[in-house]
């Protein structure tokens, strides 16, 4: 009985060390196996901007990429700021800072009873190597990380009943968009939940203020901002894409069919067998329809709103993803969105009292053990990636020096000329450092 009573003392610990220990297994290995060499659209993005902005710091600032990442861009120059040339490990350091912003928010935004035990599966959730990609690759360690920061926190200032604060939702919502581009999302969001909300003249001052946001959102993100040439009439193109169903011959019935699919896949990208996640993901839409039913937009506006956005972020990924293959759409850097849904799905299970609806007598009294033993296995379970997280670093330290040395083609990317002349004009301009492993590699030889 003693035994016992010790035990029961050490809970609370417990509660607050393991949120740490999950943590932990994440930023470790993400500032560990951090490296300064770019992969990817880390040269179309940040060195192209930083060659091309030597002589005005605004020059392809909002260029378009896919996206228009001015974030990271921004992050890229800051980085100058040490006198070394950029440094991308300081683009991933603050892609971390980002991750654990999104756990303080959505940690503050849930009921007070709940918080000490929804703390350790938000850190299971956001914390998983799952998305190890994006927090490997700077670009996307800033980009989906940032957006996920900027739309949480614009849904939780707009939550506030004060119109100061609901304006600083509104300029967090219309940042979003220069993070990644699904955080166009966050905008149209708060215009529904303005109207959703409006019961008095200052609620229908917000939804005119809401509005007014979103036309000019869009009006610089698509007309007023410079767009490449080769996009040509980009939403019409969009639209006319989406209807063909992955650009081919089908009838609108079989691309409705093909993108549902690839949606409900995607929906639950971390399930790897493509139709237990195709029935995952019907699961997780029907419950969001039952949330509305019930209103829970009402009871917890931030979880029920970053639901919304976190579901309408992997839609528009596959609507641009699924073409390529349906391993682009579920690809893991993604999984950060689907991830925190299934955090979402129980503080509104939580929330709204469902734990009495629990089958059984023994699990309603054991439901949230059951819970943290489900959700700590598919974090043990996401470890094994961290032996891929090293094996990537030396491979781009190996291919770097292969580049440098004997000017092997044999850069992270897929137009090696442009990568290597992008490289060359950076390094010329002291806009970037070869790390010291490549440099000592090269002075051996």
């Amino acid at each position: 009985m003693q035994n016992a009573g010790s035990l029961a003392r050490l809970m609370p610990p417990m509660w607050v060390a393991l949120p740490g220990l999950v943590a932990l297994s994440f930023i470790g290995p993400a500032l560990l196996f951090a490296t300064n060499i770019p992969f990817y659209e880390d040269y179309d993005v940040i060195i192209q901007y930083l060659v091309n902005s030597q002589q005005s710091f605004f020059n392809e600032l909002f260029g378009w990429h896919g996206h228009r990442p001015a974030l990271a861009r921004l992050l890229a120059k800051l980085s100058l700021l040490s006198g070394h040339g950029v440094d991308l490990r300081f683009l991933i350091a603050c892609g971390v800072l980002f991750l654990i912003g999104v756990c303080a928010v959505m940690h503050r935004s849930v009921v007070e009873e709940h918080r000490r035990f929804i703390l350790a599966l938000l850190c299971m959730s956001l914390f998983s190597i799952t998305h190890r990609y994006a927090i490997m690759w700077s670009l996307n360690a800033v980009g989906l990380y940032g957006v996920l920061l900027l739309a949480v926190l614009s849904f939780y200032l707009f939550s506030k009943r004060h119109a100061l604060a609901q304006a600083g939702g509104v300029v967090c919502g219309f940042a979003a968009a220069y993070a990644w581009s699904n955080g166009l999302l966050v905008l149209p969001i708060l215009l529904v939940w303005s109207i959703a909300d409006c019961r008095d003249r200052a609620g229908a001052k917000m939804v005119l203020v809401c509005a007014i946001a979103c036309a000019v959102s869009v009006y610089l993100f698509f007309v007023a901002l410079p767009m490449p040439s080769s996009s040509g009439n980009f939403l019409p193109e969009m639209i006319e894409h989406l209807l063909s169903g992955h650009g081919s011959e089908r009838t609108f019935g079989d691309a409705a069919q093909f993108w549902l699919l690839g949606y409900l896949t995607a929906t639950a990208g971390w399930v790897d067998a493509l139709p237990l996640a195709a029935f995952i993901g019907l699961l997780i839409n029907l419950y969001f329809i039952v949330l509305i039913r019930c209103r829970y937009y009402r009871k917890n506006s931030v979880v029920f709103y970053t639901y919304l956005f976190c579901l309408m972020s992997v839609a528009l990924i596959v609507m641009f993803r699924l073409e390529l293959g349906e391993g682009w759409a579920r690809a893991p850097r993604y999984q950060v969105f689907t991830l925190l849904v299934n955090a979402l799905i129980v503080i509104s299970f939580l929330e709204l009292g469902f734990e009495r609806y629990v089958p059984t007598r023994w699990l309603r009294a054991n439901f949230r053990k059951a819970l943290t033993a489900v959700f700590t296995l598919f974090w043990l379970a996401s470890l094994e990636h961290v032996e891929g997280m090293y094996k990537r670093e030396k491979e781009l330290t190996q291919e770097l020096k292969a580049w440098r040395i004997n000017g092997q083609p044999a850069l992270a990317h897929s137009n090696q000329e442009y990568a290597a002349g992008l490289l060359e004009k950076a390094i010329a301009a002291g806009l970037y450092t070869l790390p010291p492993e490549v440099v000592a590699q090269d002075e051996e030889d």
